[in-house]
């Protein structure tokens, strides 16, 4: 996620690369929480309210975590809910850029989820729980609603139509616009058929609201005392707090009933509730896990899961693989002839879990290894089912993982498949 160290006033902490390496190692050193992920390791630095993760890497081949990015956030009581519209960005050793509504479908806003290696997988249809704070690029300031209005032209209505005479268009207070994603994916009438690239600057948020509470905090680096400031103001979404440094704030005064319009990355912190550990080593979650591997093709976070005995037996292919290394090449092979192929866009892989076993005759009592309820991810080609991939865990590793093809087994089959 770019990095709004303005925000928060801090700048000169990372002047020049000798100052930012100086800067993490402190950060890394002073750090009083570490939380684990699936494949990276977070160390939260705090100071008053401003939060700074690292993640690192682990070096397999020195035993040590390797610094590899950082996000800079702000603790708040702030919590939305959020329904993944569709995934823009996917670097869990950084963010995750997601399109979002809100829980109950409102709206449509681009979401950085910071700390992502904390949970299994973020997805197409997922609700995501998060720690929500605005991080303002740019913003203008009004001492009321009118002052606003009257930086507005007057609106000369739709082609066709006499204007309005007085009528203004503009913002709405308490709105969420994904202003420059709509910019950079409006479709081209000379290209209708060519899909919009995903731009740098697809996570600028347009807000509007009325200054509901003015919060002035200090931090203190050394001898540097600094301020920054939290403007609550309420949305169509509930409260959000906008953190404004110092420097970025300059002569602008601002004061509760003021009207704040402003540019602004949203960022959500994932890591809460029951991630505020970090990720959570559960047979439901590393079936999350691996259903994210088996629809992107990146298997590392999985192979920290995977018992370094783990045994891969399928009776589709009838495969027989033991050890992880071996495992996820096998299954990054399969992923790369999957791609390769031409109905590669009828395959389906998607969470289900067994309804019902359906004996061959009236005498057959099947006595199968899989019970109703196990849970387990489908694989359909063309909407026809022909995989059940089911796990076995063993001291908190996935031991197994089983390919079935049994014709007995009925599944559960959701609504969206």
């Amino acid at each position: 996620m770019p990095r709004e160290y303005k925000n928060f006033g801090v700048e000169f902490l990372f002047d020049n690369e000798d100052i930012t390496r100086a800067t993490i190692s402190y950060f890394a050193e002073t750090a009083k929480k570490k939380m684990n992920g699936y494949k990276y390791m977070y160390l939260h630095y705090k100071n008053n309210s401003m939060e700074t993760f690292l993640t690192n890497l682990l070096n397999e081949k020195e035993k040590l975590f390797d610094f590899d990015n950082m996000n800079i956030h702000c603790a708040n009581n702030i919590v939305w809910r959020l329904k993944v519209i569709s995934v823009l960005e996917r670097n869990y050793g950084d963010y995750v850029l997601a399109l979002c509504s809100y829980e109950d479908g409102d709206g449509l806003c681009p979401i950085c989820f910071i700390n992502p290696d904390v949970l299994p997988r973020i997805a197409k249809g997922d609700i995501i729980t998060a720690q929500i704070v605005a991080l303002p690029v740019s913003f203008e300031v009004y001492e009321s609603e009118e002052a606003f209005l009257s930086t507005l032209p007057e609106w000369e209505g739709f082609e066709g139509m006499p204007p309005e005479k007085g009528r203004k268009l503009g913002v709405s207070n308490g709105a969420i616009l994904p202003i420059k994603f709509l910019l950079n994916h409006q479709p081209n009438k000379d290209e209708p058929n060519k899909t919009p690239k995903n731009n740098t600057d697809d996570n600028i948020v347009l807000i509007k609201g009325i200054v509901e509470e003015l919060q002035e905090s200090p931090i203190t680096f050394g001898e540097a005392e600094l301020i920054y400031y939290g403007v609550t103001i309420n949305t169509q979404w509930g409260d959000l707090e906008l953190y404004i440094g110092q420097e970025q704030l300059g002569d602008t005064a601002i004061e509760v009933g003021d009207t704040i319009v402003a540019s602004c990355i949203i960022s959500a912190d994932v890591a809460i509730y029951e991630y505020d550990q970090g990720a959570i080593f559960s047979k439901e979650n590393f079936y999350l896990l691996l259903l994210d591997a088996l629809e992107s093709g990146d298997y590392s976070r999985l192979k920290n899961c995977l018992a370094k005995d783990c045994h891969y037996r399928s009776k589709h292919s009838g495969k027989d693989i033991i050890g992880k290394d071996e495992i996820i090449s096998f299954l990054e092979s399969v992923y790369e002839a999957i791609q390769n192929a031409e109905s590669k866009d009828d395959y389906r892989f998607f969470a289900s879990h067994i309804t019902a076993i359906r004996p061959s005759a009236p005498e057959d009592k099947p006595d199968l290894q899989w019970k109703v309820n196990d849970s387990c991810i489908l694989e359909s080609i063309d909407n026809q089912l022909i995989l059940g991939f089911f796990i076995t865990i063993k001291d908190k590793k996935i031991s197994e993982i089983f390919v079935e093809t049994d014709h007995r087994y009925e599944f559960f089959i959701p609504n969206n498949q």
